[in-house]
């Protein structure tokens, strides 16, 4: 019964007292490090700081709602459902092989791990970068780079380049956002088109890259 139950809806139920996820779910015997390392350190890495082997992006430096947000992608098939999406179908198994409870026990885990600095794997025109950001992701994604719930806005600051210039092409290629459910993809899909060249790309890129050293993310600070 809890299985088919909102992540949202029973995150709220936890934080409120209103259900013991222990006695729910005998499934979730092991706490949130554990289950970590046991179904997502493989590819996301030990401390959460990504894998580009695995094209696994930096868990760490993610707030608590774009976590629960993006699981419940995943579990409806707003992400990694795409045939051409190999990376995203091998998250799309990993989430449907945890439960909620599991789930909501990993994100409880993951909000306490530190951020950890990345290095910049590209090169391109910060200043140029800096205009870019400001016409076209700062009204979403804020000055800081560290997202918005309010708008949906996935955080950036504290991401590796690599990662997000793959996303970008999977924004590019219709593999993310395909969804007719999927509002925030459809809307990268059209910010995207603003910014098309390479070029621009990684001078966006380098800018965001610049935002960890002048805005570090405080865990547990709401965005």
């Amino acid at each position: 019964m809890w299985l088919n139950t909102d992540l949202f809806f029973l995150s709220y139920l936890r934080e409120e007292n209103l259900v013991d996820l222990d006695s729910e779910h005998e499934a979730a015997s092991t706490d949130g490090a554990g289950l970590y390392l046991s179904r997502c350190a493989a590819c996301h890495g030990e401390e959460a700081e990504g894998n580009r082997s695995q094209m696994a992006g930096a868990l760490a430096s993610m707030p608590k709602w774009y976590l629960e947000e993006q699981l419940q992608k995943f579990r409806t098939g707003q992400r990694g459902a795409h045939p051409k999406d190999a990376h995203g179908q091998k998250m799309l198994a990993v989430v449907q092989g945890l439960d909620v409870a599991e789930q909501i026990k990993i994100i409880d885990y993951l909000v306490k791990v530190p951020p950890l600095a990345q290095e910049s794997t590209l090169e391109g025109d910060v200043e140029w970068g800096k205009v870019l950001f400001s016409e076209n992701c700062a009204m979403c994604h804020r000055y800081n780079g560290q997202g918005m719930s309010g708008f949906k806005s996935a955080p950036l600051n504290g991401q590796q380049d690599w990662y997000l210039l793959g996303q970008m092409e999977k924004f590019d290629q219709r593999v993310r956002g395909y969804h007719e459910d999927d509002a925030s993809g459809h809307k990268m899909h059209l910010e995207l088109d603003a910014t098309p060249s390479r070029e621009d790309r990684l001078a966006l890129l380098a800018y965001i890259n610049s935002l960890s050293e002048m805005y570090p993310i405080e865990k547990g600070q709401e965005r």
